[in-house]
Protein backbone atom coordinates (compact mmCIF):
# COMPACT_ATOMS: atom_id res chain seq x y z
CA UNK A 1 0.00 0.00 0.00
CA UNK A 2 1.44 3.51 -1.11
CA UNK A 3 -0.05 7.03 -0.34
CA UNK A 4 0.65 9.80 -3.14
CA UNK A 5 1.96 13.63 -2.89
CA UNK A 6 1.69 16.32 -5.48
CA UNK A 7 4.74 18.46 -6.69
CA UNK A 8 3.99 21.82 -6.04
CA UNK A 9 5.99 24.08 -8.53
CA UNK A 10 8.86 24.26 -10.72
CA UNK A 11 9.47 21.86 -13.57
CA UNK A 12 7.31 19.17 -11.96
CA UNK A 13 3.91 20.83 -10.65
CA UNK A 14 1.18 18.66 -10.84
CA UNK A 15 3.62 15.65 -10.47
CA UNK A 16 2.63 12.94 -8.09
CA UNK A 17 5.17 10.48 -6.13
CA UNK A 18 4.11 7.21 -4.35
CA UNK A 19 5.02 6.58 -0.45
CA UNK A 20 5.17 4.25 1.45
CA UNK A 21 2.72 3.99 4.46
CA UNK A 22 4.63 3.97 7.48
CA UNK A 23 3.81 4.47 10.72
CA UNK A 24 6.31 7.66 11.18
CA UNK A 25 6.04 8.75 7.66
CA UNK A 26 4.59 11.72 7.42
CA UNK A 27 5.00 14.59 4.20
CA UNK A 28 5.57 18.23 4.96
CA UNK A 29 2.04 19.08 3.65
CA UNK A 30 1.27 21.15 0.33
CA UNK A 31 0.63 23.95 2.37
CA UNK A 32 3.93 23.95 4.46
CA UNK A 33 5.92 23.15 1.53
CA UNK A 34 4.48 26.17 -0.69
CA UNK A 35 5.48 28.41 2.62
CA UNK A 36 9.15 26.90 2.73
CA UNK A 37 9.87 26.92 -1.10
CA UNK A 38 8.38 30.92 -1.30
CA UNK A 39 11.24 31.33 1.51
CA UNK A 40 13.90 29.67 -0.45
CA UNK A 41 13.24 31.24 -3.48
CA UNK A 42 16.07 33.47 -3.80
CA UNK A 43 18.69 31.00 -3.22
CA UNK A 44 17.61 27.24 -4.48
CA UNK A 45 18.67 27.77 -8.01
CA UNK A 46 21.30 25.33 -8.41
CA UNK A 47 21.99 24.88 -4.60
CA UNK A 48 23.30 21.86 -2.77
CA UNK A 49 20.71 20.37 -0.83
CA UNK A 50 21.08 17.93 1.59
CA UNK A 51 17.70 16.00 3.40
CA UNK A 52 19.14 13.82 6.25
CA UNK A 53 15.29 12.18 6.69
CA UNK A 54 14.05 11.99 3.47
CA UNK A 55 10.95 10.24 3.58
CA UNK A 56 8.19 10.62 1.20
CA UNK A 57 11.09 12.78 -0.80
CA UNK A 58 8.71 15.35 -1.15
CA UNK A 59 11.07 18.19 0.34
CA UNK A 60 14.45 17.00 -1.88
CA UNK A 61 11.98 16.37 -5.12
CA UNK A 62 10.59 19.79 -4.43
CA UNK A 63 13.50 21.30 -4.74
CA UNK A 64 14.95 19.65 -7.68
CA UNK A 65 11.46 20.52 -9.50
CA UNK A 66 12.44 24.55 -8.51
CA UNK A 67 16.00 24.11 -9.58
CA UNK A 68 18.16 22.81 -6.98
CA UNK A 69 21.49 21.77 -8.36
CA UNK A 70 22.06 18.76 -6.39
CA UNK A 71 20.29 16.96 -3.86
CA UNK A 72 21.21 13.91 -1.61
CA UNK A 73 18.17 11.90 0.66
CA UNK A 74 19.57 10.17 3.83
CA UNK A 75 16.52 7.41 4.77
CA UNK A 76 17.72 4.31 7.06
CA UNK A 77 14.00 2.36 6.29
CA UNK A 78 14.41 -0.17 3.43
CA UNK A 79 10.85 0.74 1.73
CA UNK A 80 11.19 4.45 1.52
CA UNK A 81 14.75 3.63 -0.59
CA UNK A 82 13.33 1.58 -2.89
CA UNK A 83 10.11 3.90 -3.48
CA UNK A 84 12.50 6.92 -3.82
CA UNK A 85 14.67 5.28 -6.38
CA UNK A 86 11.56 4.36 -8.19
CA UNK A 87 10.28 7.74 -8.13
CA UNK A 88 13.55 8.71 -9.34
CA UNK A 89 13.03 6.68 -12.04
CA UNK A 90 9.62 8.12 -13.09
CA UNK A 91 10.61 11.85 -13.09
CA UNK A 92 13.80 11.06 -14.44
CA UNK A 93 15.64 12.92 -11.68
CA UNK A 94 19.14 13.88 -12.43
CA UNK A 95 21.84 15.36 -9.37
CA UNK A 96 20.23 13.51 -6.80
CA UNK A 97 21.74 10.31 -4.72
CA UNK A 98 20.02 8.11 -3.07
CA UNK A 99 21.45 6.70 0.69
CA UNK A 100 20.26 3.99 2.52
CA UNK A 101 22.10 4.90 5.98
CA UNK A 102 20.76 6.64 9.05
CA UNK A 103 21.56 10.05 9.20
CA UNK A 104 24.39 9.60 12.26
CA UNK A 105 26.15 6.95 9.45
CA UNK A 106 26.18 9.58 7.18
CA UNK A 107 27.56 12.35 8.74
CA UNK A 108 29.95 10.01 10.28
CA UNK A 109 31.00 8.65 6.53
CA UNK A 110 31.06 12.72 5.34
CA UNK A 111 33.68 13.33 8.21
CA UNK A 112 35.63 10.16 7.40
CA UNK A 113 36.04 11.17 3.37
CA UNK A 114 36.85 14.70 4.14
CA UNK A 115 39.43 13.39 6.28
CA UNK A 116 40.97 10.90 3.62
CA UNK A 117 40.54 13.96 1.15
CA UNK A 118 42.31 16.08 3.35
CA UNK A 119 45.36 13.58 3.98
CA UNK A 120 45.64 12.98 -0.03
CA UNK A 121 46.64 16.69 -0.55
CA UNK A 122 48.60 17.27 2.21
CA UNK A 123 50.73 14.59 0.66
CA UNK A 124 50.48 15.71 -2.78
CA UNK A 125 48.60 12.59 -4.17
CA UNK A 126 45.08 11.98 -5.34
CA UNK A 127 43.15 8.62 -4.24
CA UNK A 128 44.06 6.98 -7.66
CA UNK A 129 47.73 7.63 -7.32
CA UNK A 130 50.20 4.41 -7.25
CA UNK A 131 51.88 5.58 -4.59
CA UNK A 132 49.58 5.04 -2.10
CA UNK A 133 50.20 1.66 -0.24
CA UNK A 134 48.07 1.68 2.89
CA UNK A 135 44.44 2.82 3.80
CA UNK A 136 43.72 5.87 4.35
CA UNK A 137 40.99 6.29 6.55
CA UNK A 138 40.92 7.43 9.96
CA UNK A 139 40.49 4.67 12.86
CA UNK A 140 36.83 3.59 13.26
CA UNK A 141 35.33 6.03 15.71
CA UNK A 142 32.24 5.23 17.78
CA UNK A 143 29.35 7.50 16.82
CA UNK A 144 28.20 8.53 19.46
CA UNK A 145 31.23 9.77 21.12
CA UNK A 146 31.29 13.55 19.72
CA UNK A 147 34.71 13.80 21.52
CA UNK A 148 36.29 11.23 18.65
CA UNK A 149 34.31 12.50 15.74
CA UNK A 150 36.74 14.22 13.50
CA UNK A 151 35.76 17.78 12.16
CA UNK A 152 34.81 18.24 8.33
CA UNK A 153 36.60 21.66 7.42
CA UNK A 154 35.97 20.79 3.64
CA UNK A 155 33.61 22.92 1.72
CA UNK A 156 32.93 20.71 -0.83
CA UNK A 157 30.75 18.02 1.77
CA UNK A 158 28.83 20.98 2.84
CA UNK A 159 25.43 22.28 1.79
CA UNK A 160 23.85 25.53 0.93
CA UNK A 161 20.54 24.03 2.62
CA UNK A 162 19.95 21.20 4.88
CA UNK A 163 16.06 19.87 5.40
CA UNK A 164 16.21 18.80 8.91
CA UNK A 165 12.62 17.27 9.61
CA UNK A 166 13.10 13.53 11.72
CA UNK A 167 10.15 11.28 13.25
CA UNK A 168 8.51 13.73 15.83
CA UNK A 169 8.08 11.57 18.13
CA UNK A 170 12.34 10.83 19.04
CA UNK A 171 13.19 14.62 19.81
CA UNK A 172 16.46 14.61 17.20
CA UNK A 173 16.71 18.13 16.37
CA UNK A 174 19.14 19.19 19.35
CA UNK A 175 21.02 16.70 18.27
CA UNK A 176 21.27 16.82 14.80
CA UNK A 177 21.88 20.34 14.74
CA UNK A 178 24.79 20.30 16.73
CA UNK A 179 26.39 17.24 14.53
CA UNK A 180 25.71 19.17 11.85
CA UNK A 181 26.90 22.69 13.07
CA UNK A 182 30.56 20.71 14.69
CA UNK A 183 31.03 19.04 11.64
CA UNK A 184 30.50 22.04 8.81
CA UNK A 185 27.91 20.25 7.15
CA UNK A 186 26.59 23.93 6.46
CA UNK A 187 28.22 26.33 4.51
CA UNK A 188 28.88 29.73 5.28
CA UNK A 189 25.74 31.38 5.30
CA UNK A 190 23.95 28.56 4.41
CA UNK A 191 20.34 27.41 5.54
CA UNK A 192 18.56 24.70 7.57
CA UNK A 193 15.12 23.84 7.51
CA UNK A 194 13.53 22.25 10.84
CA UNK A 195 9.91 21.15 11.10
CA UNK A 196 8.96 20.25 14.51
CA UNK A 197 5.93 19.20 17.18
CA UNK A 198 7.05 21.54 19.88
CA UNK A 199 8.49 25.28 19.87
CA UNK A 200 12.42 25.46 19.03
CA UNK A 201 14.13 26.86 21.89
CA UNK A 202 17.42 28.71 21.57
CA UNK A 203 19.29 26.47 23.29
CA UNK A 204 18.18 23.72 21.20
CA UNK A 205 20.18 25.92 18.72
CA UNK A 206 24.34 26.28 17.09
CA UNK A 207 25.11 29.93 18.81
CA UNK A 208 25.78 30.97 15.02
CA UNK A 209 22.44 30.00 14.03
CA UNK A 210 19.58 32.32 13.61
CA UNK A 211 16.01 31.87 13.09
CA UNK A 212 14.86 33.98 9.96
CA UNK A 213 11.36 32.46 9.44
CA UNK A 214 9.08 30.77 11.59
CA UNK A 215 5.03 29.55 11.68
CA UNK A 216 2.98 27.05 13.06
CA UNK A 217 0.26 24.84 11.27
CA UNK A 218 -1.66 23.01 13.90
CA UNK A 219 0.32 21.41 15.46
CA UNK A 220 3.66 21.80 13.47
CA UNK A 221 6.22 24.00 14.22
CA UNK A 222 8.67 24.65 11.13
CA UNK A 223 11.42 26.85 10.76
CA UNK A 224 14.31 28.19 8.45
CA UNK A 225 17.40 29.29 10.36
CA UNK A 226 20.47 31.00 8.58
CA UNK A 227 23.99 30.19 9.88
CA UNK A 228 25.96 33.55 10.23
CA UNK A 229 29.47 33.96 9.06
CA UNK A 230 31.67 34.04 11.66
Amino acid sequence: MSNKVRIIGGKWRGRKINFPALKDLRPTPNRIRETLFNWLAPIIDGADCLDLFAGSGALGFEALSRGAGQVIMVDTEPQVIAQLKVNQQMLDAENLEILHMNAEQYIAQTVKRSSRKENLSSRGLTAGSRKISCPLDPPAVKPRDDKLVPQNNNPEESFDIIFLDPPFQKQLIPKFCQLIAENNLLKSKGYVYIETDSALSPDDLPPNWQIIKQKQAGKVWYYLLHREKK
